[in-house]
Parts: C-alpha cells; sequence; structure tokens
C-alpha cells in the first residue's frame, strides 16, 4: 500500500476580548471544537490567541476545557502565535518576544503545552522574523505560497524548508491559498463528490511533493462566524458538513490527519534558503485594490508600502517604541537599585504588567480598522505609564502627595504613595482612578486593560458611558437573530467614586442632577487629606478624602444656597478591577475569586467599600470589573452628609496561584 498523504488542519481562533469573543464562541469557536472532538481519529493543530483564552478562562470554561480535553490526549497540538495577534513587522522586537513569551506561558498555564510551532499573524512575511521566532524556542512556521514564488521556490512546494538568518535556524511549511480555498468549499458544501476531488487533489500534490506536509490553515471564523455577520450562510450547516467531511476522512485510509510537530521531526528538509522576499497574502493584497478603503485611497502599493509610509502606522510605532522604551529604562534603574526583597518583587510585577499591557493593546496591529489613532483599542497602552510610575517614585523614595500626568493623556493628576498604597485622583469628580497595593504589586482600582472595538479615545480621565447591545457594541447586528449568544453589557472605566448628585428644592415640580465627572474639580491638599470642591447649579459642594493605611474615608457635603432646603440623592459608583491576569485567568473556573455584596477576595486580599447610611446599594458583576452603586437619600435645610469607606485587608498568601 502507498503511503498515507498526510493532512494537517490548522485553525485559527482570533476574536477579542470586546466585542467579539462571546459571539465567536457561541457561533462557531464552540461547535468546530465540539465537532473535532466528535471525531477522536482526526488529529488537528489550534492557534488560539491570548486575548481569546482570557475571555474564555472566565465566560467560556466550556470552550478551554475542550481544548483541554483534546491537548491531554493527543489529538490537538496548541501552536504559539503573537499574544494579541499583532503583525510582528509592526512591533519593536522586544515588544515581539513579550507577545511571543507570554502567549507561550498562557498556553502551558492553562494546558501545559510546550507549543514547537508559529502562526505568523496576517500572514505578512519577512525573512527577518526567524531569529524572532527562533529565540522564542520554536521551530517551524507557515509561509505563504505566493512568498516562497516570489523568492525563487520552483519545485517540490509542499516540502520543508529550513530558513536561515543572524545564525538562526526555522523550518518554513507552506501555506496555500488555492488548496485551503478547494478545502474550505469542500467542507462548506459538502458532497462525496467533492470529498474525492479533493482527495484526488492531495494526492496530485504529494505525487510533486513526496515529503510534504499539506495543510488546511484557515481562520475558524469561515465555519460560522463570518456567515452569521454577513448573512450568507447558516453556521448550523457549515459545522454538520464539518461532521460528515471529518466522519468521511476519519475512515479514509488513504489518508493520515497529523499534528504538525511530529510530523516535521521525521520529515526530511528539502532545501536551505538563505534569503526570501517580504510578501503578503493574496487576500492582503486584494484589499489595496478595493476602491474606498483607507489602503486603496491612501495610494500604498502593498502591504509594506503602507506599514512603512501611512502616517497612522508610523504614528502607533512610534507611540509604542517609546513606551517601550520607557519599560526598558525603568527596567535596566531596577536592575541597579538596592531595594528590599519583597519591594524588589512589587517592583518587578509592576513592570512585567507594564510589558502586557503594552502588548495587549497592540490587537491584530497591522492590519485592522482601528489602526487609527483616536481608538481607544490603541491608545489605552499609555496608560502602562501608570505602574512605571510608581515604580519610578519607590526608587527615588518619593511619598506624599504630588501632581502629574501620570496616565499620558494629557491631563495631570493627584498622586499620592506611602508605604502601602499608590493611589491616582482624577481632578474630574474627585474621582479615584487607581488604586495599587504596594505589597502584592496588583492592582485594585483601574485599568480593566480591555475596550470596546469602536470606542473612541478622548482620554484616560473622562469616564466612559456604559454600552451594550443596542447602543453601539454590536452596531453589525441589527435585525440578526442573536440565539443564545451573550448580551452582558459592559460599564469601562469609570473607576471609584463615580458621583451623580440630585437636588429637588421643595416646591419645585423637578430636580437638578449633576454627574461630578463631568466637571474639573478644584481642589487642596492637607498632609493626608484631599478636599474637592464644586459649586454650580444650585449647589455647593465638599467632598473629602481621608487616606488610611488600609484605605479611604470619603465625606460628601452637599449644602444649598440661601434659606432654601431640599431633597438631595446622591449615587456613587465604584469599579473594583482586581488584577486582570489574575481575575480573567483564575476566576470563577477555580474558585479563586469572590465576589460579595460590597467585596472583591481573593488569596492574597479582601478590597471592599462600607456604606453607612445608605439607603441602597447595588453590584454589578462582570468579567474586568466589580461595580458596586450606593445611593444615600435625605432632606436638609443646612448641609447633607453621606460617608464611604475603601478599605483592603489581607487573607493569607501574597502570591497568586500558580496556574493548576
Amino acid at each position: 500500500m502507498h503511503e498515507r498523504i498526510p493532512l494537517a488542519f490548522l485553525l485559527a481562533m482570533n476574536q477579542d476580548l470586546v466585542p467579539g469573543c462571546d459571539l465567536a464562541i457561541e457561533v462557531c469557536y464552540l461547535p468546530l471544537l465540539e465537532v473535532f472532538e466528535a471525531h477522536p481519529g482526526i488529529k488537528w493543530n489550534l492557534e488560539v490567541s491570548g486575548t481569546l483564552l482570557d475571555w474564555a478562562a472566565w465566560h467560556q470554561p466550556r470552550f478551554v476545557d475542550a481544548i483541554a480535553r483534546m491537548h491531554a490526549s493527543g489529538q490537538l497540538e496548541l501552536v504559539a502565535s503573537t499574544f494579541s495577534r499583532n503583525i510582528l513587522y509592526c512591533s519593536q522586537p522586544d515588544a515581539v518576544a513579550d507577545s511571543i513569551r507570554f502567549h507561550k506561558d498562557l498556553l502551558a498555564s492553562c494546558f501545559g503545552a510546550v507549543p514547537r510551532g508559529f502562526l505568523n499573524p496576517g500572514k505578512v512575511w519577512s525573512h527577518e522574523y526567524i531569529p524572532q521566532i527562533a529565540a522564542a524556542g520554536l521551530d517551524w512556521t507557515y509561509v505563504d505560497e505566493r512568498v516562497l514564488r516570489a523568492s525563487g521556490v520552483r519545485d517540490k512546494l509542499f516540502c520543508a524548508r529550513r530558513g536561515a538568518a543572524d545564525g538562526a535556524e526555522v523550518i518554513m511549511l507552506t501555506d496555500s491559498l488555492s488548496f485551503t480555498s478547494g478545502m474550505q468549499d469542500a467542507i462548506e458544501h459538502f458532497s462525496v463528490t467533492r470529498y474525492e476531488a479533493v482527495v484526488q487533489y492531495l494526492a496530485e500534490l504529494q505525487r510533486g511533493s513526496p515529503d510534504g506536509v499539506f495543510t488546511y490553515c484557515e481562520h475558524a471564523e469561515t465555519s460560522g462566524l463570518w456567515q452569521y455577520l454577513e448573512k450568507n450562510g447558516d453556521p448550523h450547516n457549515v459545522i454538520r458538513h464539518w461532521d460528515r467531511f471529518l466522519g468521511q476522512l476519519e475512515r479514509d485510509e488513504r489518508i493520515e490527519t497529523v499534528c504538525v510537530s511530529s510530523r516535521v521531526a521525521g520529515t526530511r528538509i528539502h532545501e536551505r534558503l538563505e534569503t526570501s522576499v517580504d510578501g503578503e497574502p493574496e487576500w492582503i493584497a486584494e484589499v489595496f485594490s478595493i476602491p474606498g478603503t483607507r489602503w486603496n485611497e491612501g495610494g500604498f502599493r502593498d502591504w509594506f508600502d503602507f506599514a512603512e509610509n501611512s502616517a497612522e502606522m508610523r504614528y502607533f510605532r512610534e507611540f509604542y517604541a517609546e513606551l517601550s522604551g520607557r519599560i526598558a529604562t525603568v527596567s535596566a534603574t531596577l536592575a541597579t537599585t538596592r531595594l528590599p526583597a519583597p519591594l524588589r518583587l512589587t517592583c518587578e510585577r509592576l513592570v512585567e504588567d507594564a510589558r502586557f499591557g503594552l502588548i495587549l493593546h497592540q490587537y491584530e496591529l497591522g492590519f485592522s480598522e482601528q489602526d487609527v489613532r483616536g481608538f481607544s483599542r490603541r491608545e489605552l497602552a499609555r496608560v502602562m505609564s501608570v505602574r512605571l510610575a510608581l515604580v519610578d517614585a519607590i526608587l527615588a523614595d518619593r511619598t506624599g502627595f504630588s501632581i502629574s500626568d501620570v496616565n499620558d493623556d494629557g491631563i495631570s493628576e493627584i498622586l499620592w504613595l506611602d508605604s502601602s498604597n499608590f493611589f491616582v485622583f482624577s481632578k474630574l469628580g474627585g474621582r479615584l482612578l487607581y488604586w495599587i497595593d504596594l505589597a502584592s504589586g496588583r492592582e485594585l482600582i483601574g485599568c480593566e486593560h480591555v475596550s470596546h472595538y469602536e470606542e473612541l479615545f478622548r482620554d484616560d480621565n473622562h469616564a466612559v458611558p456604559e454600552v451594550g447591545l443596542g447602543d453601539g457594541l454590536w452596531t453589525n447586528l441589527e435585525g440578526l437573530q442573536r440565539d443564545s449568544t451573550y448580551t452582558g453589557r459592559y460599564r469601562l472605566r469609570r473607576r471609584g467614586l463615580y458621583d451623580t448628585i440630585t437636588v429637588r428644592v421643595d416646591g419645585a415640580d423637578s430636580g437638578v442632577t449633576v454627574t461630578l465627572a463631568q466637571h474639573e474639580m478644584p481642589f487642596a491638599l492637607k498632609q493626608e487629606r484631599i478636599e474637592f470642591h464644586f459649586e454650580s447649579e444650585g449647589l455647593a459642594l465638599l467632598k473629602v478624602f481621608a487616606i488610611r493605611e488600609d484605605g479611604l474615608d470619603v465625606f460628601w457635603h452637599v449644602a444649598l444656597p440661601g434659606d432654601d432646603s431640599a431633597d438631595i440623592r446622591i449615587e456613587s459608583e465604584t469599579a473594583f478591577s482586581p488584577q486582570h491576569e489574575d481575575v480573567l485567568r483564575l476566576g470563577k473556573r477555580r474558585d479563586w475569586y469572590a465576589c460579595g455584596d460590597s467585596s472583591v477576595s481573593t488569596p492574597m486580599f479582601e478590597v471592599g467599600i462600607r456604606f453607612p447610611g445608605a439607603g441602597q446599594v447595588v453590584k454589578n458583576e462582570q468579567p474586568f470589573a466589580v461595580g458596586f452603586t450606593a445611593s444615600f437619600s435625605g432632606k436638609t435645610e443646612d448641609v447633607f452628609t453621606a460617608e464611604c469607606s475603601l478599605y483592603k485587608k489581607r487573607t493569607g498568601k501574597t502570591e497568586p496561584p500558580a496556574g493548576e
């Protein structure tokens, strides 16, 4: 009998946290996992982005568990990429190294996986990638067929090649758009006749490349999500056809499905390539010829012309390079400064968090509609400056109050540092933007790391309104049936003490409502105390923060001008955002994170808020932040006073548990 034809399935699942993951998992990712698991004789390969795993670890454990089972059984090989699917060419080398490292670490913690292969984001290729991929400890990657042909490859197209550059080597395998498209068509419109046509095509390819590896390399979205969004097919039918195709394949003794690394380990290398051309895949090249796109209107020849010469891409390269440089500078200073061991560990964590935030905000950088300045998904990487500024202050032993633009958004904030806490207050509404615990180096209030795709960046001080279905989160789903897809709402970057004051003077038909976050408030600093003042729209307010070692006491004093009496209502919202990595990756499914009526607990600490005298407290639990809104009501003829306390207390270890 002739040697069986090796066929590799390599699917990529890459949606981002907001708003893509929830819909993609239910419409196509989870059904695809389940259909492959139903055919255990089919070996296959999967690249799943860090952003997707972050969401799923919290909100869709079935997705993570299905991957874990197939990986443990040997049916599935996991493949590395950059954490947020940023194209390597667009990022600094140190950011690329961090991005691959964070992705590999996440695969290890979730699945115990040690990936050997690298799926190149965007399939944009440059020979200079080879040292970066090899330095990450990875052995092989895929290169687009048209790039290989343009590089002089003439025969045995599907055989393995060894790419070499700067003393590093990586095995280069062939990603063929024509083969993948043919496979996709046979799956989406399954029939036995179409299946046999694919087998015959594979046999022809094997005759031309006897030692080849033939790969269906495709975004998983083509098997359900795109049909759903574009209303050009039924995702359920696509999954049913996958089931029939895999069933036929499982019984076919002419073909052997393979995990790529095991196949590559026993494959003869056809040739060595010292050089190869830069190139983009055909589907990207086609975009530059479509009238009306920003790429076409810019007059760019190709993707590389765009990446090099677009003003927007230059802006982001320089912006991210500057932040990357700041991380390197702070890290170098930390390495040469004497510190007590616990404080050094805190600083190292803060720098590592800044590295993570830098790469997380580069989701699909290089080919995304959000590669335009002003979108929060790109711009919010600048808030990693908060962590770097804290390390700088610790190294300089700079305690007490200070004023600076700590989050690099063009607005100065009020900072407080002591031996236990770092607070960042905003003059807009007298809000608490950041609270970082110095003993653990973990964030208690602050940036949730993620944002709505289409949210425009203003700055880090103005509060962001609630978004959800019907008001911007899924603008392209008008009129589409949503089945059981998650329809949660997100409150982003409200932070701490977001206040609304309503005053109805006796005898008036209606009241006046003031949202303090819309107003810049004068302030006074007094030792361990801040006093914010507001006087307008028929009321005068004094909002006071008194700093304690374990938190803050907050007081509101509302007075009316003249002799009027009135009904007063204060609503104050505080959103705790325990460390992104801890909550999303070690959250509900491991009983690591618990949310009470007004507190959040982890093995390290409890952080919460007390509302003495509050009439009502409402909890709003989300993956990225847990909000508590308290209402204080009363009547005043002089001054109405309300108060609350933010607190933290140790509950045990200062270390988060390992990702067991």
